[in-house]
């Protein structure tokens, strides 16, 4: 936004002007050079991780392979559906081109679904309503329809068809505020407060003793000087040998308060990458459950040991845990960590749909001081 209000109606009428005259090879050719260029522009910030680490820069040419991954999947999908879906008007092909992709790319080997034109209405109250009533494709598909909306009013179509259109667009947007205005009415006054604390200190993933130890006492600094009910430190936040620092925090916290943090722990030999929920009375555990490709775990570690300098020499093991925590007798939350999010269908069930809150711990490093 708002180039895709040039970049859609472009797509429209060229695909209108030339669906007839290009073979699938061409069709191909075209939506591959097109999808190099565009997801390029979108995913450039997969290289950052690469450049923060010394031993990892010279492999950041191996994020544009994910990129033609994602555009080999785009251009046979451009090509099957323009070729063999020609009954479709084109202001709703190209939209289901790109939905179509969103779906395969999301499940596709380990899933990579973080390209979803929903991200562009995230700060439209309205759209977030059809986010929450209709959920991520029904809104990537309207998005990607307004955007084609400019080749309606500059193509010679009749203004029937248009007006077709228009009320195709907005009779969801119409149901999505009328459903909204009578749950309004009913909602119940049953308002939770409560004051929560963000702490983001940009700390390293590897660290000698020395430095454990300095971050450490960063970290019981930050708590001892907080009033916040919760306290949310980052995803491996917690120096690597934790057990005797998990009690040391619960000794500083006060009796209404829980700090969420982050830790690599071990058990029976298994490492994982946990969220530790300390409280004065407990202290609970998730441990992740979608991990990382390439980072987290190595796949076919036999045949793809020269990926190690970037994924390490062990592997994180999945978690087990039901994806809900209790802080107190008012508060409970779904945990969530870092990649995680972005498999949001994952996330909630039938036994935490009754949840207060999503937290989403995330390694605050990972991208150094890049943009991403």
């Amino acid at each position: 936004y708002p180039l895709g209000f040039v970049i859609f109606p472009y797509l429209c009428i060229f695909i209108e002007n030339n669906k007839s005259k290009l073979n699938k090879k061409s069709l191909f050719l075209y939506s591959f050079v097109f999808g190099i260029g565009f997801f390029t522009s979108l995913l450039f910030w997969i290289t950052n991780p690469f450049l923060i680490f010394e031993e990892t820069s010279n492999y950041f040419f191996l994020s544009f392979v994910l990129v033609i991954l994602i555009t080999i999947i785009f251009s046979l999908i451009f090509t099957l559906i323009t070729t063999y879906i020609k009954y479709l008007p084109i202001i709703i092909t190209i939209p289901l081109i790109f939905i179509c992709t969103e779906i395969v790319v999301s499940n596709f080997i380990y899933g990579f679904p973080w390209i979803t034109f929903t991200l562009i209405t995230s700060n439209n109250l309205l759209f977030l309503l059809i986010i929450k009533h209709f959920g991520t494709l029904v809104t990537s598909f309207l998005t990607l329809f307004l955007f084609c909306i400019p080749y309606l009013m500059f193509y010679k179509i009749k203004n029937k068809i248009k007006i077709y259109f228009m009320v195709l667009f907005i009779t969801p947007l119409i149901v999505v505020f009328l459903i909204q205005k009578i749950l309004d009415q009913n909602i119940q006054n049953d308002i939770k407060e409560t004051d929560i604390e963000i702490f983001q200190i940009n700390q390293k993933a590897i660290l000698n003793y020395e430095e454990q130890e300095k971050e450490f006492q960063k970290i019981t600094k930050l708590i001892s000087k907080s009033n916040s009910e919760i306290l949310i430190f980052a995803e491996n936040n917690l120096p690597f040998k934790f057990n005797d620092k998990v009690k040391i925090i619960q000794k500083l916290l006060k009796t209404n308060q829980t700090v969420i943090i982050g830790a690599t722990t071990v058990r029976d030999n298994n490492f994982y990458n946990s969220l530790i929920n300390i409280n004065k009375l407990d202290i609970k555990y998730y441990d992740k459950k979608i991990l990382v490709p390439f980072g987290e775990f190595l796949p076919f570690r036999n045949f793809l040991k020269f990926f190690e300098p970037i994924s390490g020499s062990n592997d994180y093991s999945e978690g087990a845990q039901i994806r809900k925590i209790q802080i107190n007798k008012n508060f409970n939350y779904i945990p969530v960590i870092c990649y995680e999010i972005i498999f949001y269908w994952k996330l909630i069930h039938d036994y935490n749909s009754n949840i207060d809150l999503i937290i989403n711990i995330t390694n605050d490093f990972w991208f150094g001081k890049y943009l991403g």
